[in-house]
């Protein structure tokens, strides 16, 4: 038998516009104890959801507490937590609201003589707790600059990582509820 719980929420201050590129992420559901009595996460991946002139509705979940990420590229991601669900109807969440998220130009630079890597992989964390971060990012043509958008304002953890070449390099920046920031990393050679 499919699931049948569901849960329905308002979001203000979605654009129309950008509204198909919401995504819900990071889906997860909590049944029952395991035998110590720990609680356990699973990943959701079989619901539904529909957003048509009103709130986002999210169907086929079973019964249980949900948490989850609502994020749209360039916004400040919304995590949510305890959603109880039961079988057979909707609950409705308070409304939440997306904020633009800051912008942080990201400037890599290796030893003179040697070129940045072109794949480079960008996280991003809280610098109080290590909370990963959700972005998006674009390089900007042939220089090894970076865009990410999406940012709380706050202090942000950024790493760069480039593969066996170099160190990961790590940055922190800080951030203000309406300012941007630009950071260059310095890359270090690894040791053999």
């Amino acid at each position: 038998r499919a699931p049948t719980a569901s849960f329905s929420i308002q979001i203000r201050g979605l654009p129309p516009d950008i509204a198909a590129d919401l995504k819900l992420t990071s889906l997860e559901i909590r049944q029952g104890f395991q035998r110590r009595g720990d609680w356990v996460w699973e990943r959701w991946g079989g619901f539904k959801t529909s957003m048509e002139d009103g709130p986002l509705k999210v169907e086929g979940l079973p019964a249980g507490l949900a948490r989850f990420t609502l994020y749209v590229p360039g916004w400040q991601a919304v995590h949510l937590d305890g959603v109880l669900l039961a079988e057979g109807s909707e609950a409705v969440l308070p409304e939440v609201e997306l904020v633009r998220g800051r912008v942080v130009r990201v400037r890599i630079e290796a030893p003179e003589g040697i070129e940045v890597p072109t794949g480079v992989k960008l996280t991003a964390s809280r610098a109080i707790n290590g909370e990963e971060l959700s972005f998006t990012s674009r390089k900007e043509g042939a220089e090894p600059v970076w865009t990410l958008c999406g940012f709380p304002p706050g202090i942000v953890r950024l790493s760069v990582d480039t593969g066996s070449t170099f160190d990961t390099g790590y940055v922190e920046v800080s951030m203000g509820a309406d300012e941007d920031a630009e950071v260059t990393v310095r890359l270090a050679r690894r040791s053999p």
